[in-house]
């Protein structure tokens, strides 16, 4: 993926709030450091924390917080 790619992504999924605040808590890590939910293709394994969603949602918090601060109080 491209990082235009990403930034697209990430603006796509930051006009969505209530699926960041999801995304960020299901995609956890465990006390192992892995992923809750997501698995390595073609394994039954975890994948390392923090995966690609877990990247992608904070990312998207990030935007949020962003807009937020652009706008200013009240």
């Amino acid at each position: 993926m491209t990082d235009r790619s990403w930034l697209e992504l990430v603006d796509t999924i930051a006009q969505n709030g209530r699926l960041v605040e999801r995304l960020n808590a299901e995609h956890r890590p465990d006390n192992a450091g892995r992923c809750r939910v997501c698995r390595v293709a073609g394994t039954s394994l975890h994948a390392a924390f923090p995966c690609k969603i877990a990247e992608l949602a904070g990312d998207a918090r990030a935007v949020i917080r962003s807009r937020g601060a652009a706008r200013g109080p009240g």
